[in-house]
């Protein structure tokens, strides 16, 4: 945290994913880290409200969200183990 500025970054972040059966390593790694950058913008910009009866997110767009860039997150990476592929 940058307390002159306000601004809140976050260095590194890795994930590590069990996935399956993979057949296209290029989208899924653009999911993994899609999902990464969801998670670490829900944590620290979004106000997450869920509906306590369905378990859903209220808001119905992403109109309302700050989502971060990749100014936020300096550094991600995303690894994964999936099962080899066999004739």
């Amino acid at each position: 945290m940058d307390a002159d500025l306000g601004l809140l970054r976050v260095f590194r972040v890795v994930g590590a994913f069990g996935a399956g059966m993979i057949l296209n390593a290029r989208n899924a790694r653009s999911q993994f880290l899609g999902g990464m950058v969801w998670g670490v913008s829900l944590a620290l910009y979004e106000d997450g409200v869920l509906d306590p009866r369905l378990g859903r997110f209220v808001t119905n767009n992403l109109a309302e969200y700050q989502i971060s860039t990749g100014a936020d997150i300096l550094e991600i990476e995303a690894l994964w183990w999936m099962r080899s592929i066999r004739a």
